[in-house]
């Protein structure tokens, strides 16, 4: 109620997608992108339904690291519930962070595998063919 009281809060219809590891937020009727995060700045995902005037706002909160600060999005979800919008961006995120560890993992055993290969490469270089091997030239020459 302060933050209206104030003219803090404006109205401008948009949408909000997920895409490419970002929430965009996007102009209806301009159809160009207002701003964009990043899926890992964003810190916290609050829903609050049937709150003095408003009927459903989702609060986000993201970091912003340029500035040092945390920035809070409010929104009024009239089409799409804010619950519904909340639990969609936190699978978003949820599905963010698997992608990040499974390729971490992926890439973890595939440098412990070239480690394992690079040891084995250098420790079969570094062996002494036998005198008696057929493999030695010296003694055949």
């Amino acid at each position: 109620k302060m933050m209206d009281a104030q003219s803090q809060v404006w109205g401008q219809d948009m949408l909000l997608q997920i895409k490419e590891n970002k929430l965009l937020l996007t102009d209806i009727e301009a159809e160009e992108e207002l701003d964009c995060y990043p899926l890992e700045d964003i810190q916290d995902l609050v829903s609050i339904l049937n709150h003095c005037i408003y009927n459903s706002i989702l609060a986000i909160s993201v970091k912003d690291l340029n500035q040092q600060k945390i920035i809070i999005l409010l929104f009024q979800c009239e089409q799409i519930g804010a619950d519904l919008l909340k639990t969609k961006i936190q699978k978003a995120i949820e599905e963010w962070r698997t992608e990040c560890q499974t390729h971490n993992m992926l890439r973890v055993n595939l440098e412990n595998m070239l480690n394992q290969q690079n040891r084995a490469c250098y420790i079969g270089h570094s062996k002494q063919i036998p005198h008696d091997s057929p493999w030695d030239m010296e003694s055949r020459y």
